[in-house]
């Protein structure tokens, strides 16, 4: 495999992970701010 593929590939898979961290953080925090105003409720 040549090294430049390499490099493509680990490149979009550390993108990639990057973008579902993000997400998943987003998505936490919406979780937990719907959890607080349940508490309310």
């Amino acid at each position: 495999m040549p090294i430049d593929l390499c490099e493509t590939v680990a490149s979009k898979i550390r993108t990639h992970c990057q973008l579902t961290f993000e997400a998943n953080k987003k998505f936490t925090i919406f979780i937990n701010r719907e959890h607080k105003l349940s508490i309310h409720y």
